[in-house]
């Protein structure tokens, strides 16, 4: 049976940004914002340029489908298969891999701290990549492709960790640098008394690794982050790309125990105390946001920070959503210390629009 067509009406908003925008540059914020309303309307293209509602299988026309057809030679997206075949017509996009390498230079005994509890890093890191990317991007074809490779590397320094650009060969690339001296105070002295699996006197040797396992993950699930978030050209807070690392960090399940959620502080203050909040607007039983932190993340790919993102994605300002979450806690509820709201120092290194 071949589906009706209807006609998919465009926001006022969009409708607005449409008849002010006299050129369409490649990825543009136009097409950003077309994008952005095509996604949250369910709607697919096949291969053949038809344009539908993914539930109810109609073919959609009029002004809907030019606009989707446009945004699709703009940025060069690539639809999923018809919602009428039961065969794809071509392969799943798949996240982008990187290449992979590390290092240890800390040829010390806390160096070899890392190897005791990730013994196949080759095959660890691929995975903590992936998970991140899913937090940050709805569709892999909306993943950046600007670097070829990741490089960890475990060292001695003041510090816990960081994200940087690198360039070698003329190929672009990340590199993740892991304190040695964090991972040591994680672990305990004890664990560096003898240098085989009996070291922890004072606990189980499974609880120390485990507990330093845990930390490794979750630091390096936040830098990786840094490695592929977007951050607006440079002009997002420092403490929302903070924030967001620590965001996805909690969405994987790797926050750690000292973190603390509460009353007081900043929205932008980043980490931990960003990360809830954000995580908050997407579950808040009175007006949840479902995938508000992808939206926000793929809006920052070209467009210049702007608090207003927050009210077209969550349909409320800023101040009013951290208003809104801070009463969420009630008269009674745990106030942050100073000392909690100050964060363990990390650099984060973030993607320009280059893709």
């Amino acid at each position: 049976m071949v589906p009706q067509e209807t006609t998919v009406a465009l926001s006022p908003a969009l409708q607005a940004l449409l008849s002010t925008s006299s050129a369409v540059l490649t990825r543009s914020a136009l097409a950003q914002s077309i994008w952005l309303y095509i996604r949250t309307q369910g709607l697919v293209v096949d291969d053949e340029g038809n344009v539908y509602c993914d539930n109810a299988l109609e073919r959609v026309c009029g002004e809907a489908r030019v606009h989707v057809l446009l945004l699709m030679e703009l940025i060069g997206a690539r639809s999923r298969s018809s919602p009428v075949s039961a065969t794809p017509t071509r392969p799943t996009p798949s996240w982008p891999e990187p290449d992979f390498s590390y290092e240890i230079r800390d040829t010390s005994p806390t160096g070899k701290l890392f190897s005791k509890v990730v013994p196949d890093p080759c095959a660890w890191f691929p995975s903590i990549s992936r998970s991140v990317l899913g937090h940050l991007y709805s569709d892999p074809l909306c993943a950046p492709t600007c670097f070829s490779y990741i490089h960890v590397v475990i060292r001695d320094f003041e510090g816990v960790a960081y994200c940087c650009d690198v360039e070698c060969d003329n190929r672009r690339g990340k590199e993740i640098h892991l304190s040695t001296r964090h991972l040591k105070n994680i672990a305990g002295r004890d664990a560096l008394v003898k240098d085989d699996d009996e070291a922890d006197t004072t606990a189980a040797p499974a609880e120390w690794k485990r507990r330093l396992r845990w930390e490794i993950d979750g630091v390096i699930c936040h830098e990786t982050v840094h490695a592929w978030q977007r951050n607006g050209n440079g002009t997002a807070p420092g403490g929302l790309i903070e924030g967001i690392a620590d965001y996805v960090r909690l969405r994987a399940g790797l926050a750690p125990p000292h973190w603390v959620k509460g009353k007081g502080g900043k929205w932008d203050d980043g980490y931990s105390t960003t990360g809830y909040f954000l995580a908050w607007i997407e579950d808040n039983s009175a007006h949840p946001v479902e995938g508000f932190v992808r939206n926000l993340n793929f809006m920052l790919q070209d467009s210049a920070w702007d608090d207003g993102l927050f009210e077209v994605l969550a349909g409320k300002g800023l101040e009013a959503l951290w208003e809104e979450y801070q009463a969420s806690f009630g008269e009674d509820g745990k106030e942050l210390t100073s000392e909690q709201l100050v964060p363990v120092p990390t650099e984060g290194a973030t993607l320009n629009s280059s893709a």
